[in-house]
């Protein structure tokens, strides 16, 4: 008896996969980058003393990003990223959901930091391109195909 004949899988379409990799990369990068310049602006801050002149500029400059992460712009700067991270892993499932996560997540994300830097929008502009590349790659004809097909169940032969 010949052996069965061996159907070639369809592979996930690379613009998923890039937008996934994309996706996951910058989350945890940008978390870790602010965790980190958390930490040394109150490692920065509790070093230097507020009373002597030379020093207290830069008590106050690091001070007040301290501050402004502690009382709540961490939230938006951590939990956005590690959302997308997270939407990122998500994104190979043959599902329609995790792709529209991360198009609502992208929005708001970029909504958000237009409105967080509207009196310098030019530091919006790099971040919010990365942010359109990886939600545009998951609206190629390519990535719409392979979700509205199901993949094939094997036949075990009796």
């Amino acid at each position: 008896m010949p052996p069965p004949a061996v159907r070639p899988q369809e592979g996930r379409p690379f613009a998923l996969v890039t937008s996934a990799v994309l996706t996951v990369t910058a989350g945890v990068q940008v978390a870790l980058l602010v965790a980190f310049l958390w930490l040394v602006l109150y490692a920065g801050a509790s070093a230097f003393d507020y009373r002597e002149p030379t020093e207290a500029a830069l008590y106050h400059l690091l001070n007040r990003g301290h501050l402004a992460l502690q009382q709540g712009l961490w939230l938006p700067l951590i939990g956005f990223p590690l959302a997308a991270a997270v939407v990122g892993f998500l994104l190979p499932l043959r599902a329609a959901w995790p792709r529209v996560a991360a198009t609502v997540l992208g929005v708001a994300a970029t909504a958000w930091m237009v409105v967080w830097r509207s009196d310098a929008l030019q530091w919006v502009l790099v971040p919010a391109g990365y942010v359109a590349l990886c939600v545009l790659l998951l609206w190629t004809p390519g990535v719409t195909r392979w979700l509205r097909t199901r993949p094939r169940t094997q036949e075990t032969p009796r």
